[in-house]
């Protein structure tokens, strides 16, 4: 199983951190996701991700993807 950790922009509360890991999982490839509102992190697990859905994903419920986190 693969690990990404992404940059969210747009999260403020824990509603937010619940849409955007909700949006991530439904995802095909996604095993599960786990997003902090405070620092604007995703961590993403799954197999065969891909990365352009993703994106769509966190960017159709309303939030900024920023990109892969170094």
């Amino acid at each position: 199983m693969n690990e990404i950790k992404l940059l969210v922009k747009g999260m403020n509360c824990s509603h937010c951190k619940m849409t955007v890991e909700t949006s991530i999982n439904n995802v095909e490839g996604v095993k599960e996701s786990s997003a902090n509102h405070e620092t604007g992190e995703v961590t993403v697990h799954g197999d065969n991700i891909d990365l352009n859905e993703v994106r769509d994903a966190i960017e159709s419920a309303g939030y900024v993807f920023e990109g892969i986190k170094d």
